[in-house]
């Protein structure tokens, strides 16, 4: 049971510094690159990437990775109690998974259908890289913060 529990703390470690690392990289480059676009190129840009990010790689990670914050929510009210893991596993799973399902998925399918139907799409993509992006810095914030915690504990 034990190589069990570090797996999934370890696993948690890395799946929380992924998600950390992928929300970071479109916080400091492809979001700024997406916006320097024409409004309609960024717009089907970004909706392209968020159809071809949907794969099972992602997914292993993404629901992994909420799965082990669940895990560091729960095991130090079973077991020993441990400040850092309950902390780690609230913020990633609040701040980095429930947000992501809460803000940015909507987000992103609230551009999808702006994209996909005729009309000027200036208003949706500029409100979208706003908000987007800054529910973006925060999982990029939280999930850094998560696995570094983790790792603490």
């Amino acid at each position: 049971m034990s190589l069990l529990l570090n797996i999934i703390e370890t696993f948690a470690i890395i799946s929380f510094a992924l998600m950390a690392g992928l929300y970071f990289i479109f916080s400091n480059t492809i979001m700024k690159a997406l916006s320097q676009m024409p409004t309609e190129q960024g717009a089907q840009a970004m909706t392209k990437i968020n159809d071809v990010i949907i794969n099972p790689l992602f997914f292993t990670f993404f629901f992994g990775s909420a799965l082990s914050a669940i895990y560091l929510i729960i095991e130090p009210m079973l077991y020993e109690f441990n400040g850092l893991k309950l902390s780690a596993g609230l913020l990633f799973l609040v701040g980095s998974f429930i947000s992501t399902v809460v803000f940015n998925v909507p987000l992103n399918e609230k551009l999808k259908a702006a994209v996909m139907s005729p009309g000027d799409i200036s208003q949706v993509w500029s409100e979208y890289l706003n908000q987007w992006t800054k529910w973006n810095h925060s999982r990029a914030i939280f999930s850094f913060v998560a696995a570094v915690l983790t790792l603490l504990s």
